[in-house]
């Protein structure tokens, strides 16, 4: 384990240089958001509820999806595609440690960089929306939230590490990365609350595995799951986190063969 604490000492140390970079992604989530805002404040000028959403209610959704962000994301696509197929990872074969567990440690000593600087912040909006907006947050519901996130992030993890090793077999795997952050936008309930989509469609959305990364979280935060229903969800993130990293284990180990036989 000694092996796997240097990693993540000095993957937290690397992470703290990208603090401006980090800043930058912050105040385009809160252009965004405050876009949101203005729309929707318009919507409902009009329509006191849409769907079952009332303006605080929707608000709130909103005020939650780069708030479970931070909690959920996870950024290895956009990085360990390129290192497959430029060969990079040749010397990790040869190192007594698994490189899925590398990964992960590097996502979570950039977690904790960025949580430590998007709390504060996330804080001092909420207080805003709950004295501008009245929206209001159960404290209970929120931790329960936080709960569930632990669980969203690692099946995100497990499909991002799974997407990435598409690259053994897919010269241009990288662009898949923009491909998830696409499904995530309308799949996973970044763009819009999942329980708007028509009836038809929402077949599509039920049984995607997206849903869990935001938009089951969220719907949580809001104290808008039964326990009855949150536990039978809860049971199927499990489940779709377990086939995922079964997917990533086979994928793995026919990926390494063909990885050896071209000798990249």
């Amino acid at each position: 384990m000694r092996k796997y604490y240097f990693f993540l000492k000095s993957n937290l140390a690397a992470s703290l240089e990208y603090r401006g970079n980090l800043l930058i992604w912050l105040l385009i989530e809160f252009i965004t958001l405050t876009s949101v805002v203005f729309l929707w404040q318009a919507a409902f000028r009009t329509n006191q509820l849409v769907g079952t959403y009332d303006l605080q209610k929707m608000l709130s959704y909103y005020l939650l999806v780069p708030f479970v962000g931070a909690f959920t994301s996870i950024y290895i696509s956009d990085h360990l595609p390129r290192r497959i197929k430029d060969g990079e990872i040749s010397k990790d074969l040869m190192q007594p440690y698994s490189l899925a567990f590398v990964s992960l440690i590097n996502q979570f000593s950039i977690k904790i960089t960025h949580l430590s600087i998007k709390l504060p912040i996330y804080a001092v909006v909420a207080a805003v929306f709950y004295h501008v907006f009245s929206v209001k947050f159960n404290v209970y519901f929120i931790l329960l939230a936080l709960l569930t996130c632990v669980f969203s992030y690692i099946l995100h993890f497990s499909i991002d590490y799974a997407l990435c090793l598409l690259a053994f077999w897919f010269d241009d795997a990288w662009s898949l990365s923009h491909l998830k952050m696409l499904t995530l936008l309308i799949l996973g309930g970044v763009s819009f609350p999942l329980d708007l989509v028509p009836k038809a469609m929402q077949a599509v959305f039920i049984y995607s595995p997206f849903r869990f990364i935001y938009y089951f979280p969220i719907k949580v935060a809001q104290g808008a799951i039964s326990f009855e229903l949150y536990f039978s969800e809860l049971l199927a993130l499990l489940a779709w986190t377990v086939g995922f990293l079964l997917l990533g284990r086979i994928l793995w180990r026919f990926g390494v063969r063909k990885y050896a036989a071209y000798g990249n």
